[in-house]
């Protein structure tokens, strides 16, 4: 087990079942109106934690951890179950990203959280009471699954916020293709058009073949092209992302260029390196390439013709396994509940500047740093 920076899940004892999401540290709302959260209250006792109910007896949690890893105000999730309170949204996290379901319509060689078909309504439900309560001003992601595949919980989730003026910017990590469905599209737009949004679509090939084939859906490149048109035509941002595997990584410059061609209104574009999990981790020797490998070919594609409309940014990729010429556009883009920085780094001069690794990149599928001294 590697030693991640911010714990995710922290262990609780509570002689009496508690489940469900609360609000850390007596947060008061001032919008009464607004479905409210109930509170997990601080005590004198620093390691126990009051619930208080007006239809039975306060119930006492306990925890020696709680008040080091979440803050005033946080969301957090207590499972009675299996004895944990997990973050949901909290403040002192480099990345807030909320879950909205784990179905999905792709079926991506590389996907970390491979779609399955449980039930999500409750999800999409909890979110909303999340982002409500939370009512923040920092960017919050939502994510899948496919977050747009339950359309109707989707449009609920936007309609709500926008009912309690709610503002939360979102970042909304999509495979675009329901946007191309206009109905949908226009519905969503109607409950969206007043609210900052990035959308982080895929893109992972410049002809069909290349993006169907790594997705593993026939209709799936036109589907997204259709998507990204619509959502042209709105105020909302738009981040292409293409993750880096061996079936494309000798055509990042075609992508691009596909890019550049096609879609003048879009301005932001993520190349990234491949996180070990789930079917990433199950198909990694067809899927890996070492970043050496990549380097001249993204080297070359970020330096072949004019991108400075664009925005391009390198993510999880650390500092010293890139050329020279690539470490500007390198950012320190892993959620800190599963980011981890090896032994070799402790030395490194440019640490505090570096994404680090995923927690998941040891063993077989960790590609060794170089201390930069």
């Amino acid at each position: 087990m590697v030693e991640v920076i911010r714990e995710k899940v922290i262990p609780f004892y509570s002689e009496v079942a508690v489940n469900g999401i609360y609000i850390f540290k007596g947060y008061c709302m001032t919008n009464m109106v607004i479905p409210q959260l109930p509170v997990l209250y601080e005590t004198e006792n620093s390691n126990i934690f009051l619930i208080k109910s007006p239809t039975q007896e306060n119930i006492e949690i306990s925890s020696k951890s709680l008040s080091k890893h979440f803050a005033h105000g946080d969301i957090i999730e207590l499972n009675y179950h299996t004895k944990t309170i997990k973050n949901v949204l909290s403040s002192l996290s480099n990345e807030n990203t909320l879950l909205l379901t784990e179905q999905c319509e792709n079926r991506c060689l590389f996907c970390s959280q491979p779609p399955n078909d449980l039930p999500d309504t409750h999800l999409y439900q909890k979110a909303t009471l999340a982002l409500l309560n939370y009512n923040s001003q920092q960017l919050i992601g939502l994510t899948g699954g496919e977050p747009t595949i339950n359309k109707d919980a989707f449009i609920g989730l936007m309609s709500a916020l926008n009912q309690f003026g709610n503002n939360t910017p979102l970042h909304i990590l999509s495979n675009g293709r329901n946007l191309g469905d206009y109905d949908f599209f226009e519905k969503l737009i109607g409950e969206t058009n007043n609210r900052e949004i990035i959308w982080g679509i895929p893109l992972y090939g410049h002809t069909s073949s290349l993006h169907n084939m790594i997705v593993g859906i026939k209709e799936a490149f036109s589907n997204t092209l259709e998507g990204l048109l619509n959502l042209s035509t709105t105020r909302h941002t738009i981040e292409l992302r293409i993750v880096v595997v061996k079936q494309n990584y000798r055509y990042i410059k075609n992508i691009l260029a596909f890019i550049n061609s096609n879609f003048p209104v879009i301005k932001m574009i993520s190349i990234m390196k491949l996180e070990p999990m789930g079917w990433a981790r199950k198909n990694y020797e067809d899927l890996y390439v070492s970043v050496d490998e990549q380097n001249n070919f993204l080297h070359g594609a970020l330096t072949s013709f004019n991108l400075k409309r664009f925005d391009i940014k390198l993510l999880n990729y650390p500092l010293c396994l890139l050329h020279e010429g690539l470490r500007d556009y390198a950012v320190k883009s892993i959620s800190d509940w599963k980011n981890y920085y090896p032994d070799e780094c402790n030395k490194c001069l440019v640490r505090e500047n570096c994404c680090g690794y995923f927690s998941s990149s040891v063993n077989s599928y960790y590609e060794k740093p170089k201390a930069m001294l």
